[in-house]
């Protein structure tokens, strides 16, 4: 099945359930530890990834990070695996420059037990949906996008970060929190989830990871991790889809159309590029549908779950990510 629903104590817990979640769809789990502050390494035929707990540094919040590799060493680090998108991509002095991964926050340093996850597999990819509290969500995963076009990549990580830096006042503004695949994020963009595409980046380096968040030429990677979200910004508007999901579901609010999330990057010379698309994840509206609620769109089944908290305001301080929606299709 490429489904599983249930519930974890802690992060560790979750970690070991979806590692051996991840066998039964043809995974290798290359190693586990572990505690409170645990480690996964799996990989899969198209590539490899870590998982760990860290902060970017003790003006953020502790996260779960993931992190995309080329290889496998049992003799290094989380963080220091061969082609590790820890250290394997783009910055500048103000973006970046403390990039630990893809991170998702409020799952570590004694949170749990954890009221659900849904765990969304195939032999291509591992989605995770952590509910939190009854009505607060964290989104995580890895995997290889239904390429596009002639390139050496198409690996990719992501997570969720609300208010990763403690801001006060915080809203569903992207600006203070990290979505997945977000186009805009500046207080979290040390917590980006990333995007292989080597050989376009500033340095032409393989492999090269691509971070999403900022427009930077070769260095920034675009989804719609940030349509519809209240104050989005300029950045945006960058993505030629957006204004599909602004139009995603109907004034009655009873019918949806989930929008593909297609993966952009700006190479080295300026130029935007199309990567392919996330495989089984899509973004909508979600107004008045009830969170990891079921429907049913063209045969399929679909779950759909607000990033952090669904609020009908998007100006509402605290956890809040307005009404925008991600849709996982349910395999069978």
């Amino acid at each position: 099945m490429g489904y599983q629903t249930g519930t974890a104590n802690d992060v560790s817990d979750l970690l070991e359930k979806l590692s051996i979640f991840a066998s039964t769809l043809g995974w290798t789990v290359d190693k586990f530890v572990s505690g409170t502050s645990p480690e996964l390494y799996l990989h899969n035929a198209d590539g490899y990834w870590s998982f760990g707990v860290t902060r970017p540094s003790s003006s953020y919040k502790y996260a779960l990070f993931i992190l995309g590799n080329t290889g496998f060493d049992n003799a290094l680090a989380w963080t220091a695996q061969p082609g590790s998108s820890y250290t394997n991509h783009g910055s500048t002095s103000s973006w970046f420059a403390n990039y630990r991964g893809a991170g998702t926050t409020e799952l570590v340093r004694g949170a749990g037990p954890f009221i659900s996850y849904d765990f969304f597999g195939t032999a291509q990819y591992l989605h995770v949906i952590v509910q939190i509290t009854a009505a607060s969500f964290r989104h995580f995963g890895i995997g290889t996008l239904n390429r596009e076009g002639n390139y050496t990549g198409g690996q990719y990580t992501y997570g969720t970060a609300y208010n990763p830096f403690g801001n006060s006042g915080v809203d569903s503004n992207p600006d203070y929190n990290t979505y997945p695949f977000c186009d805009r994020t500046v207080y979290g963009d040390n917590f980006s989830s990333a995007v292989r595409a080597d050989a376009l980046g500033d340095s032409g380096s393989s492999p090269y990871w691509f971070l999403f968040g900022a427009t930077l030429a070769g260095i920034g990677a675009i989804g719609l991790g940030g349509s519809v979200l209240y104050n989005s910004g300029t950045y945006s508007r960058r993505h030629p889809d957006t204004m599909a999901v602004a139009t995603s579901q109907s004034q009655l609010g009873a019918v949806i159309a989930p929008v593909p999330n297609a993966i952009m990057v700006i190479g080295a010379d300026g130029l935007w590029r199309r990567l392919g698309i996330v495989p089984d994840i899509a973004v909508c509206r979600m107004m008045g549908i009830t969170s990891r609620g079921q429907l049913e769109l063209n045969g399929e089944t679909w779950m759909i779950v607000p990033p952090i908290k669904y609020m009908a305001d998007g100006r509402i301080v605290g956890e809040n990510s307005h009404v925008l929606g991600y849709a996982y299709r349910i395999t069978p």
